[in-house]
């Protein structure tokens, strides 16, 4: 129970862990663009607005004189909230008793112009027209700080020709209406950021939530499997990183699963082959002792078998242990090379005592072969090759064995008569213990000898299998590249 409720925790914990990983991710993402827009809108509004009214003023300039300029000007007043006012210049000198254009971007009731305020434009054309006069510059654009209002413009003026007249145009708009709308601006940034935040925390817990869910479930059906339930299914429901995952998983539970049914298998088919000899050896003891007056000749046969089970445990507890430090990288590879042909016809020839069992061998073996590999385990595979047909070979007791070289490598093959192996058996037959079905052996086999064969070969990286047609017959082989001799050369030529 408490097992059950700390897992439950972890999951709360990790979909928790997840969410505030992905939270502050978003914040922060935030955090940096409000931040950059807030500095760069502080840097650049002021700049910006200048540059607007400067080149909203240049192209009114441009248009003086046409029909509808007074119009342009009006329209332009009203939508950048720029007051403009041209006066007559005559003899370089200002006339402000003669304004030819005078519009306001404000309701007449707010428009009404007091002494106090012609004071402030003459101030300020007056300064515009000496800087005018300093500068050299007939046209600018600057905010200039008053203290009328306390208060800072944008003031454009550009000295402007009709004809042989000379026209002033003053133009100006408060800094104020500008800081009016960041203010705007600023409560709508709040409004943003909280709707932000309150979205960005369900999303969030959302994405946690899709996030874990098929971490979860894997999580679950990994604690059933490491319990023995290799029945278990992963899926990563549709989450590409975490299908590659579950795949994995179910490939290591099928694995696993194997490995069980094989070891399962392995301690009942060595009990089973302990327990046989061990019956015998203990029933044949027991007769020598309660018989100890028996003839001669029985208790020679008695003693005999004794020894003949005896050496076959010898021989099955030898072999594993043979496969134990194949598999387990103990025995190193100590390549040399060597003549594969003296080998082979080395090996057939040790088997050819079966000749006097009724065997028929027939041996073909391409002559100087020579390959590089380890000449002891190679030697080995052989032998376990050999035997296997021997044992699985059909009632003509027929054996071939051949060594030919195909393709610059040298090939070897035995094949056998017998039953035959199905498709879906032939990658078994590797496993150690497997024997394939209705598969008739008149030898005393330990079951390890193609498990061995496949260690071997496979260390090596050599090409190795078996072709078989039931009812006809299997063909083992392997695949050792050629290594090019003066020997080999000779018989080439």
């Amino acid at each position: 129970m408490s097992t059950k409720k700390s897992r439950a925790k972890n999951s709360y914990t990790f979909t928790l862990r997840n969410w505030l990983l992905i939270f502050l991710c978003v914040i922060l993402m935030f955090a940096l663009i409000w931040g950059g827009l807030l500095l760069a809108r502080s840097i650049s509004t002021t700049s910006y607005r200048v540059e607007l009214v400067e080149g909203k003023c240049d192209e009114i300039a441009a248009k003086f004189g046409d029909p509808d300029f007074e119009e342009q000007v009006t329209k332009m007043s009203v939508e950048y909230g720029v007051q403009v006012i041209i006066f007559s210049y005559p003899d370089d000198r200002i006339d402000f008793d003669s304004i030819l254009i005078n519009t306001s971007p404000y309701t007449p009731s707010q428009s009404n112009v007091s002494i106090e305020v012609d004071d402030f434009y003459q101030d300020i054309v007056n300064t515009c027209i000496l800087n005018m006069i300093n500068t050299g510059k007939t046209k600018s654009c600057d905010v200039f700080q008053t203290n009328y209002y306390d208060a800072s413009f944008i003031i454009y003026y550009n000295l402007l020709s009709f004809g042989e007249q000379n026209f002033f145009m003053y133009a100006s708009v408060p800094l104020s209406m500008t800081e009016d709308a960041l203010v705007i601006l600023n409560q709508q940034l709040a409004i943003v950021s909280v709707v932000s935040f309150i979205l960005v925390v369900l999303l969030s817990g959302i994405i946690a939530y899709v996030i874990s869910k098929p971490i979860k479930q894997l999580s679950g059906e990994a604690a059933r499997m490491s319990k023995g339930d290799y029945s278990v299914f992963f899926d990563g429901n549709g989450c590409d990183e975490v299908d590659i995952l579950a795949e994995s998983l179910n490939f290591s539970a099928s694995q696993l699963k194997q490995t069980q049914t094989l070891r399962q298998d392995v301690i009942a088919n060595v009990s089973h082959d302990l327990k046989t000899p061990l019956t015998l050896i203990k029933s044949y003891a027991e007769l020598l002792k309660d018989f100890p007056d028996a003839p001669i000749n029985k208790r020679e046969d008695r003693l005999n078998l004794i020894i003949s089970e005896t050496d076959r445990m010898t021989r099955l507890v030898n072999e594993m242990l043979k496969l134990a430090k194949e598999e387990s990288g103990i025995i190193p590879i100590n390549k040399e090379t060597f003549n594969l042909s003296e080998l082979v016809t080395k090996v057939a020839e040790a088997f050819g005592v079966k000749e006097t069992q009724g065997y028929v061998f027939e041996i073909q073996i391409q002559p100087n072969l020579f390959v590089s590999a380890d000449k002891p385990q190679i030697e080995k595979v052989l032998n376990n090759y050999i035997q296997n047909a021997v044992n699985y070979t059909g009632r003509d007791l027929k054996v071939k064995i051949e060594l030919k070289d195909i393709n610059n490598k040298a090939r070897f093959d035995v094949v056998d008569t017998g039953k035959g192996i199905a498709e879906d058996e032939r990658e078994k037959i590797w496993d150690r213990y497997y024997r394939a079905s209705k598969q008739y052996t008149r030898g005393s086999g330990t079951g390890l000898g193609l498990s061995i064969v496949k260690n071997i070969l496979t260390r090596h990286g050599f090409i190795f299998g078996v072709n078989s047609v039931v009812g006809k017959g299997s063909d083992f082989y392997f695949e050792i590249p050629l290594i090019k001799t003066a020997e080999n050369d000779e018989e080439t030529d």
